[in-house]
């Protein structure tokens, strides 16, 4: 059906529904249209005469012309159960004030204020979305308002060209609900200008006032003084560009106009205009040309709102769910709107793939994985492969998970990033992908190790990784209407994750054994790691001996202390932020080792090594500054920025040290 013929059939009054609709500040009808043509009856208000008309004019509905405020009593509130309206947008548009709330017309304490005390079934409201930008925190404060009254309210920006319009009008439209809510589904098929208008732009008076020789004149001149590439015709094999009141009604240099094949430009009609909001060839405009612009350019387009107005009926007939179910949704609404949680990434990561970490990242703190002790770098390298298990290079859409039947071993983990997030991570890291990117996420069970399948033999040599069916549907939900149901459904099949994964943090607590036998436990971490490989093995080889009189743990800053020991050593105050990971003690060399292991930071610099030597200056014992490293790949990053008089030791060669002209060390082999 072509498009003048479907806007002509379709957008018509056709009352099937015994339910009422309130359209607040309904403008001319735009948004009635769609709900009347859906079946609905309306009851409209709007403060303009010239809209109100045309409303009544057009709609079987009646639209009273007044002054809404706050507590307005409308007729027939026990009737209405659909609340609808667009509260005036001018104080968040991007060509206005910006004043929000401050606004004078800022008409959302009324809208709430309708649906506390009628309280429908479902609502709708539409706004421009500048009100994203520097007045979220106001839609929140609207969203959180609304929520209290046990809705459920999620939005959306809507492209009105994505559903049979031919214009590219995009909008935020929010929905509250107490059943199940869709949007629309995007259409592939884009409406052209031509296919709009295409019968109307070449017919024209030739002493019509839309087409002038000094309009045309001034059109020229602009374009070329701004050194204009794309003149702002429209195109006929393109949707149009936005419609305004702005580039309607005044004849400016942004305005919409027809380029004829003579060469000559004129404005759009009022016909034309309406016709690329898609209001059919049967609605008429009240008032002057200047108001029928504005209330063109002011609606919301039909052919949108019927299609909205249809997702609603569906929403307003589904079963309603139980309070509490709602109230549990709307804990995890912010889930919905969570902002994604954003940490310094690697400079050649591509900004997709950024995206998409940040995203990964806010999932998986929302559903209870514990970041804490965890580096930037840590974090991102978490998310990586967490995406390389699931196969995603661009889209969550891409998502595999264990129905798919592909796991990924370490080795082709580290490639896939390699080849698609701008990495270049050495092939012997692949073990790091097990002990440290991935180890969280198994614990989980958002990461799934074949090993621990029944299927799967465990000498099989396939045996990889990949995402659980659960999270990747999660995933798959991320973005969409089904988000915030989507995460509450995960989070109940997942109870307690944070809870069961610091139970089973800490059954791998790690045993350290001290020189002196003594038993300590520390928190599991890569960290912690490092520093059992420093007491068992570099004090075992090197300290000779050593007394160790201080131990720090992530969770427990003084997991073990010798504090009279080092007071009789003269050491600085142990709440101080120098401290090191590690204190070891030879009595009979008189050495005292500060031995800091290298997570992201910790290496001795020479800053560090310059400020820790300052509160050094009474200690009585030889100091010994050690930087660990777990492997020599990490100390190569790391070692143009180490001090000179200091040692260092790597886990992955224990029996060797790397001096950096350190003397004192050096007196123990004499």
């Amino acid at each position: 059906m072509k498009f003048v013929e479907q806007i002509n059939k379709i957008l018509k009054p056709n009352f099937t529904e015994s339910v009422k609709v309130l359209d607040l500040f309904a403008g001319c009808g735009g948004l009635s249209l769609g709900f009347e043509a859906a079946g609905f009856e309306t009851i409209g208000y709007e403060c303009v005469e010239a809209a109100a008309e045309t409303y009544n004019k057009n709609l079987k509905g009646h639209c009273f012309c007044d002054m809404l405020k706050v507590g307005y009593e409308y007729p027939d509130m026990d009737k209405i159960d659909i609340v609808i309206g667009g509260p005036p947008c001018q104080p968040f548009s991007r060509i206005g004030n910006q004043k929000g709330m401050e606004d004078a017309r800022d008409g959302f304490p009324i809208f709430i204020d309708a649906i506390k005390r009628i309280k429908p079934r479902v609502f709708l409201f539409e706004n421009v979305q500048n009100i994203l930008g520097r007045h979220k925190w106001y839609l929140n404060l609207i969203l959180e308002e609304l929520r209290k009254l046990g809705y459920m309210v999620e939005y959306r920006v809507l492209n009105a060209v994505n559903y049979g319009v031919p214009q590219n009008r995009e909008r935020l439209i929010t929905v509250g609900y107490r059943t199940r809510f869709q949007y629309p589904k995007i259409e592939k098929k884009k409406v052209s200008v031509g296919e709009a208008i295409g019968d109307l732009m070449t017919q024209f008076d030739e002493h019509s006032k839309f087409l002038t020789p000094q309009q045309d004149a001034y059109i020229a001149t602009y374009e070329a003084k701004s050194g204009c590439l794309n003149p702002r015709d429209l195109y006929p094999d393109m949707p149009a560009r936005t419609l305004t009141c702005r580039n309607l009604a005044g004849a400016t240099s942004d305005m919409h106009r027809v380029k004829l094949p003579d060469g000559r430009r004129r404005r759009i009609t009022q016909r034309e205009a309406a016709r690329l909001q898609s209001f059919p060839d049967w609605f008429e405009f009240c008032g002057n040309e200047t108001r029928q612009f504005i209330q063109i350019g002011n609606a919301v387009p039909p052919l949108l709102a019927y299609k909205l107005a249809l997702a609603l009926k569906d929403a307003y007939y589904a079963e309603e769910r139980p309070s509490e179910q709602i109230d549990s949704i709307n804990k995890l609404a912010n889930g919905f709107f969570f902002e994604p949680m954003k940490i310094k990434v690697s400079k050649n990561t591509p900004k997709k793939v950024a995206k998409n970490i940040y995203a990964i990242l806010g999932i998986l703190k929302e559903v209870g994985i514990p970041f804490e002790g965890l580096t930037p770098l840590r974090l991102q390298r978490m998310a990586q492969a967490c995406m390389a298990i699931g196969g995603i290079k661009e889209s969550f859409s891409e998502v595999k998970s264990v129905k798919d039947g592909i796991f990924l071993r370490t080795r082709e983990i580290l490639q896939f990033e390699n080849e698609n997030y701008g990495e270049n991570i050495s092939p012997g890291s692949y073990d790091d992908i097990r002990r440290k990117d991935l180890k969280l996420l198994v614990l989980g069970d958002i990461a799934i190790n074949s090993s621990s399948m029944e299927s799967q033999a465990t000498n099989d040599g396939s045996r990889g990784y990949c995402l659980s069916d659960e999270f990747a549907e999660l995933l798959l939900a991320y973005g969409t209407e089904h988000w915030a149901e989507s995460l509450v459904a995960y989070k109940q099949k997942v109870q307690d994750l944070k809870e069961a994964l610091l139970q089973k943090r800490e059954a791998e607590r790690i045993p350290v054994t001290l020189p002196s036998g003594e038993k300590l436990l520390l928190s599991w971490g890569e960290h912690n790691q490092l520093q059992k490989a420093i007491i068992e093995n570099f004090l075992a080889i090197f300290g000779r001996g050593c007394e160790v009189l201080y131990v720090g743990d992530t969770c427990n800053k003084l997991l073990h202390t010798d504090e009279d020991e080092l007071r009789e050593l003269g050491f600085f105050e142990l709440k101080h932020d120098e401290l090191p990971d590690v204190l070891a003690y030879n009595r009979e060399k008189n050495l005292l080792f500060l031995v800091e292991a290298f997570h992201c930071t910790g290496q001795w610099d020479s800053t560090r090594l310059f400020k820790v030597k300052k509160k050094l200056a009474n200690c009585k014992a030889e100091v010994v500054f050690v930087s660990a490293f777990e492997t020599l790949e990490q100390f190569r990053t790391k070692s143009n920025n180490i001090a000179w008089e200091t040692e260092v030791w790597i886990a992955d060669m224990p029996e060797h040290m790397i001096h950096f002209n350190g003397w004192k060390f050096l007196e123990i082999h004499k």
